[in-house]
């Protein structure tokens, strides 16, 4: 029969990587027992993970940051809830009953909730094509409708999809586009450097015109962040 260790054994545990989970997980071993030692191992120059680099947030409801925030962000677990069963879509393992009444709940609730953006729109050949506020998969399938730029054979089929910001956009996402650019993902341009077709002025300027309230957006988005651009210019 084998015996117990002795009691006075020292209790070891071995993290590997400090991204949140990480980090939760040595956390919640300490706080639980002191007499343990944890050792979190990470290759990187500082702790965190992939998750420092979330530009939309952490998946969290009703949390402390939420409340003490300036305004205060309004949320709970039953929001979080509706909201990643409306992500989710068909994907949602409810059945009968159950699914129909969630899915009419989620439009009945989706249709008039003000969806936090922050401005940025999506151009393809100059033009909006998007709610940019839809689900990735509305949004995807949307992109994917346009025929995708032609590639090496054996290499992933890509679409010539163009992100624009404004000044205002970027003053609040600062942090996070300061990284894209360093990182050479984005640009910082006029639109008529940035080559974004003959399009894009009198398109941006209709979005222009929707953040102001001067005209309702045909493709239904309802939320605009932080735009701030009034009068686009080519060389805007």
């Amino acid at each position: 029969m084998p015996s117990s260790p002795p009691q006075d054994k020292p209790k070891i545990a071995v993290v590997i990587g400090s991204g949140l989970a990480g980090l939760a997980a040595s956390s919640q071993l300490l706080s639980q027992n002191r007499d343990i030692e944890v050792y979190l191992l990470e290759q990187a120059s500082r702790t965190g993970g992939n998750s420092i680099k979330a530009s939309s947030g952490i998946n969290g409801a009703g949390t402390s940051y939420q409340l003490t925030s300036s305004p205060p962000i309004a949320d709970s677990v039953e929001r979080f809830y509706e909201d990643s069963v409306k992500s989710a879509g068909d994907v949602m393992g409810a059945s009968g009953n159950e699914k129909e009444t969630k899915r009419q709940r989620d439009i009945d609730q989706g249709t008039d909730r003000n969806v936090e953006g922050e401005g940025g729109v999506l151009l393809v050949g100059g033009k909006r094509f998007v709610d940019e506020l839809d689900t990735r998969k509305v949004v995807t399938e949307k992109i994917m409708e346009f025929e995708g730029v032609k590639s090496e054979e054996g290499k992933p089929k890509q679409w010539d999809v163009k992100l624009v910001i404004d000044e205002g956009v970027y003053e609040k996402t600062k942090s996070h586009v300061d990284f894209y650019l360093w990182k050479g993902l984005m640009r910082k341009s006029t639109i008529a450097e940035a080559n974004l077709g003959e399009a894009a002025v009198e398109s941006l300027q209709a979005y222009a015109d929707i953040v102001a309230k001067r005209k309702s957006d045909e493709l239904g988005r309802k939320a605009f962040g932080y735009w701030k651009l009034d009068q686009v210019r080519a060389d805007s």
